[in-house]
């Protein structure tokens, strides 16, 4: 039974989803002892199917043993499909800071090179996903992108419609990764992005499926493209043929939360307040705290009063959630609900929150707890005396920090 072998019975078995938490942990830990006997490719079937077991701790110290043995680019190159894999299962795995340089300059490469041989998106699309999610890369990928397309060296009316929907997705992911990004200043590529959501605009949106769809307007949104919108009447828009039922909770928040960016955080008349709690119904099921919490915080603008209907059909989905305990560490997703349930008025939700929130103040980043103390605040919730002091505490040293800094 070779390394090899592993590989790619691990990777096969991943991609069924039926392995039993047991046989990760028999792979994991085979593949720590003998990461030095995997090769290249091996290691990329491997990591992937980690990426994709569902329990990434599992894997943890045998992801960090294979990395060492790529430390330094292999003797033999690695194609464009290869490095693609690699960068995914290490993007999915969260291990982004622990990249080798050699491998993200190679992503690079071969996505500069990929229209070389003619007009082709084959390698093109599937390397912008992980590389428009690692810091050091995603400048660049966009960069090379918005180069061969307004250099003519990339068609991008002869890729597939969802192809185009997908590397629109890549582009907004990068300006989110961005270390240059300025604030909400749209990126250097927006024009490029105009065309190729206008690309699909003409082609029509019926026939990409709801995730697409989603990352399309997420991407809008993103980067503050407003054309989507701009060439419609306010009553209609061609996305009005799209079911919404059939999208699921995330893919319903990003498209709830890239509308919200590019229509001044308001709602289309289009786009009903009943047609969403109608879509959220019925998925609901699916729903998990961090698209419940996109969703409150797209929608706590909103000025139709209609609105609030739906707001207590998230209420019911969110607190299900917190009852059965499934919240984990999703701290930061209870403090973003809080602050949008509490600009709505709705007291019920404000309350409960801000009593599970108040015990996690500390923990959280300073822009969610700020969203958390000031829904308690707007709800009329007090603290505890000495979890007060505690935060103030901690305020105060995290400023006294920033000082020395």
């Amino acid at each position: 039974f070779t390394p090899d072998d592993l590989s790619v019975l691990a990777w096969s078995v991943s991609r069924i989803g039926q392995a039993s938490p047991s046989f990760w942990r028999v792979a994991a830990n085979l593949a720590e002892v003998y990461s030095q006997d995997f090769t290249p490719r091996a290691s990329a079937r491997l990591l992937e199917a980690f990426a994709n077991s569902g329990d990434r701790r599992v894997s943890q110290t045998a992801a960090t043993a294979l990395l060492e043995h790529l430390r330094d680019p292999p003797r033999e190159p690695i194609t464009d499909q290869g490095v693609c894999q690699l960068l995914r299962a290490l993007v999915k795995l969260r291990r982004t800071e622990a990249i080798p340089a050699w491998m993200v300059q190679q992503g690079l490469h071969h996505l500069e090179g990929s229209t070389e041989e003619g007009v082709s998106s084959r390698s093109l699309v599937p390397l912008m996903w992980p590389l428009s999610r690692i810091p050091t890369a995603a400048d660049k990928a966009a960069s090379i992108v918005a180069m061969l397309i307004r250099g003519g060296r990339l068609d991008y009316t002869q890729m597939t419609t969802t192809n185009v929907a997908l590397l629109i997705h890549a582009l907004g992911k990068a300006w989110g990764t961005s270390l240059e990004k300025d604030g909400e200043a749209p990126p250097p590529y927006r024009d490029v992005l105009s065309q190729l959501v206008t690309e699909c605009g003409v082609r029509g949106w019926k026939g990409l499926s709801p995730h697409a769809i989603a990352g399309v307007l997420w991407a809008c949104g993103r980067c503050t493209v407003t054309s989507l919108l701009e060439e419609c009447s306010d009553d209609w828009h061609p996305l009005m043929e799209v079911e919404l039922r059939d999208f699921d909770p995330q893919a319903l928040a990003n498209v709830l939360w890239g509308i919200g960016r590019i229509n001044r955080k308001q709602l289309p008349s289009w786009l009903t307040p009943a047609t969403i709690e109608a879509a959220l119904l019925h998925q609901g099921a699916k729903a998990d705290l961090f698209s419940l919490s996109m969703m409150a915080c797209a929608l706590a603008y909103e000025e139709n009063f209609d609105v609030d209907s739906l707001f207590d059909a998230l209420w019911r989905s969110v607190r299900d959630l917190i009852h059965r305990r499934l919240h984990g560490s999703n701290t930061g997703d209870l403090a973003a609900l809080l602050w949008a349930f509490s600009r709505r008025g709705h007291s019920e939700a404000a309350k409960d929150l801000a009593a599970v929130c108040e015990h996690h103040l500390r923990s959280l980043s300073l822009d969610l707890r700020a969203m958390a103390l000031w829904g308690m605040a707007n709800a009329g919730h007090l603290l505890p005396s000495h979890i007060g002091k505690d935060i103030l505490t901690c305020i105060q040293e995290e400023t006294s920090e920033r000082r020395l800094l």
